[in-house]
């Protein structure tokens, strides 16, 4: 589970970015594509529900 502060996103003006990564986790069907089966929102936070993925994130591998 992802756990997003919507005031963090807010004061980092990732709104956009955030409900770019959201549109693309509904919407890939790939065998490289982590699936998210779930997302919602209470109050202060924004839930991704997606499935388990040992081994860290791919992106920060991609900077080195």
């Amino acid at each position: 589970m992802k756990i997003l502060r919507k005031e963090d996103m807010l004061l980092r003006e990732q709104v956009a970015h955030v409900r770019a990564e959201r549109d693309v986790l509904v919407e890939a069907d790939h065998t490289w594509t982590v699936k998210m089966f779930y997302s919602f929102q209470d109050s202060r936070n924004l839930y991704l529900i997606m499935e388990f993925l040992s081994g860290g994130l791919l992106f920060i591998f991609s900077l080195k």
